[in-house]
């Protein structure tokens, strides 16, 4: 699912690994977002170093954009994440390292490294955030 406007949730999960699969490329899909929401972070903090403030209004914008874009593959990989713990009977309260434990071995490694890279990717966005916020801030009191 590369467009999470095509996501159309079931209304039971499904009958065979399938769901892990989708999961796997929820992951993967969330992942890319998340970076071109770096890229326009990293962007962002040359606008304001090169104090552009019709480049930073347009990349705001385009950082709210991207922000809604990985809100709706979040979206669609916890609805692959849910359909995952029913087809192998877990709860929903079941933490993802025991989830992850329950899958067959070949998807164990693959899924615990895109949520790894998913987490990192987080990490970092949170990161670039605060610095930019900051930058901001110094670049409004040194007018």
């Amino acid at each position: 699912m590369k467009n999470p406007k095509d996501f159309k949730p079931m209304p039971n999960a499904p009958a065979t690994d399938v769901a892990v699969n989708w999961l796997a490329e929820s992951l993967r899909d969330e992942l890319l977002e998340y970076g071109q929401l770096l890229e326009l972070l990293r962007e962002q903090q040359q606008l304001i170093h090169a104090e552009d403030l019709g480049g930073l209004a347009r990349n705001i914008g385009e950082v709210e954009g991207q922000s809604r874009k990985v809100a709706a593959y979040a979206q669609q990989r916890d609805y692959w994440l849910a359909a995952t713990r029913r087809w192998i009977g877990a709860d929903e309260n079941v933490p993802w390292e025991d989830l992850i434990g329950r899958l067959p071995p070949e998807d164990q490694l693959l899924l615990a490294a895109l949520a790894a890279e998913v987490n990192h990717a987080l990490e970092t966005i949170q990161a670039l955030l605060r610095q930019n916020q900051q930058l901001n801030v110094r670049a409004m009191g040194l007018r």
